[in-house]
């Protein structure tokens, strides 16, 4: 099935318009959960774009339960597994340097618009902790995983190959 409409009329523009800002947010409130998928976990392209960051602010706005989710390519996730273990400093100055503000969009009238919602409502500020709280949900819930894969139960060895400060890194991300 292929969808179209002209944008071409003011009425099919304002009616595109008004699903864009408020049909979006009610079909968010439809959901019981919401689950942001990244591409990476240095700088995540869903918080670099602005029609992404409209659909967070839908999430917070309807207190709906967000759930993140780093879907990440192989390469990624032993690139992020290697840095967690290796350089956790560098994991935790990554999700906190989150600014939903500095999002990009193609439409300048639709950045505007977005900035002048989110500002004029829970604020960027809010809107950014909201996000980082759940990325340090994922954190903890992956260097757990993390943790227990390098110390199976009752079996020495890939944590053992890790210097002392890489150990302590490990324990205190998966809050050991």
């Amino acid at each position: 099935m292929i969808l179209t409409s002209s944008h071409h009329s003011p009425e099919s523009k304002a009616h595109i318009e008004s699903l864009l800002t408020h049909g979006l947010h009610w079909a968010i409130e439809q959901f019981d959960e919401v689950v942001m998928f990244a591409d990476t976990w240095k700088d995540p392209a869903p918080l670099k774009r602005a029609w992404c960051v409209w659909e967070l602010y839908g999430v917070s706005k309807a207190k709906k339960n967000l759930v993140v989710e780093l879907a990440l390519s192989a390469e990624e996730q032993d690139d992020f597994l290697q840095t967690l273990t290796h350089d956790s400093d560098a994991v935790l100055d990554s999700i906190s340097n989150i600014d939903t503000e500095k999002s990009g969009c193609f439409n300048p009238l639709d950045k505007e618009m977005i900035d002048t919602a989110i500002n004029e409502s829970v604020g960027y500020h809010t809107l950014n902790d909201i996000i980082l709280e759940e990325l340090r949900e994922w954190l903890m819930v992956t260097s757990v995983s993390e943790f227990q894969r390098l110390v199976p139960e009752g079996v020495d060895g890939k944590f053992d190959d890790l210097d002392n400060e890489q150990q302590l890194r490990l324990c205190m991300l998966a809050s050991c």
